[in-house]
């Protein structure tokens, strides 16, 4: 992925929640995230006459995040924990137009029915509060560009925080019940982009969000038997993996591999 380093700092529009410069100033140079000696760069350029405030995703509590890139387009960072705060409507609107965006797409694909269909919207809304999400568009997220793509991340820090995989098998399997966790869902890509390139860079954004919470130390992939071999051609190699149906399959993911993965989609 080449980032338009221009870009990977922006200054910040109504429709994003703002994080002070001085506060981000801090997060970035304690934090280890890769982009900090580039982003500290970029801020520089900055004063306060400028702009008051950055758009970010970091270890500090930033709601918001935009990449753009010169080959893979742009990607927007949400977490939904905090969708009901930002101002703008037409931000607010992304996770539902994505989440039927990706139902459209798995109806063709996999053939699912329409109560599967209806099934997977109510679920992704009500797993909203631990879900964050990362969407690829032609150019940022506000213009006319249809999504190109898309992933998102649940996290769980118990039992009683149900994953996606455990309301969707009723139950048959369980976790750990006092492990945090993480599960990789939603993950589309739409067949007129560089499909490969564009899916390894949202799996690898996808796991960066994981490593950047220490707490999580397994991840679950429930996922179609073709979706497997995707994550298979990027290297993975998982803790387990079980068949359920003709379908499907649950990959399972210690902290060690999520490290690999990382590393493996990093271009």
């Amino acid at each position: 992925m080449r980032i338009d380093s221009h870009r990977c700092v922006e200054e910040s529009s109504p429709w994003i929640l703002n994080v002070p410069i001085d506060r981000l100033t801090r997060s970035v140079q304690a934090s280890n995230n890769r982009f900090s000696t580039s982003i500290l760069e970029s801020i520089r350029h900055f004063t306060k006459k400028d702009v008051n405030s950055l758009d970010v995703y970091l270890n500090a509590p930033a709601y918001t995040k935009q990449i753009q890139t010169l080959d893979l387009g742009n990607f927007t960072h949400i977490d939904l924990a905090y969708i009901d705060m930002v101002r703008d409507q037409y931000l607010r609107d992304v996770p539902e137009k994505y989440w039927n965006f990706v139902a459209e797409i798995y109806a063709k694909r996999l053939s699912l029915s329409p109560d599967e269909i209806s099934g997977f919207i109510r679920s992704s809304r009500e797993l909203t509060s631990r879900t964050k999400l990362i969407v690829n568009t032609t150019n940022g997220i506000r213009s006319k560009s249809e999504f190109n793509g898309g992933i998102s991340v649940v996290f769980s820090r118990h039992e009683n925080e149900p994953l996606p995989f455990e309301k969707s098998l009723n139950g048959q399997l369980s976790r750990p019940s006092s492990e945090a966790s993480a599960e990789i869902v939603r993950l589309t890509v739409v067949k007129e982009t560089d499909v490969k390139n564009l899916c390894r860079e949202l799996i690898h954004q996808a796991a960066e969000l994981i490593l950047h919470d220490i707490q999580i130390q397994t991840t679950y992939i429930y996922t179609s038997k073709l979706h497997y071999r995707l994550y298979r051609q990027f290297g993975v190699e998982p803790a387990s993996i079980k068949s359920l149906g003709a379908r499907d399959v649950l990959i399972t993911l210690k902290r060690s591999d999520m490290d690999h993965l990382y590393e493996l989609t990093y271009a």
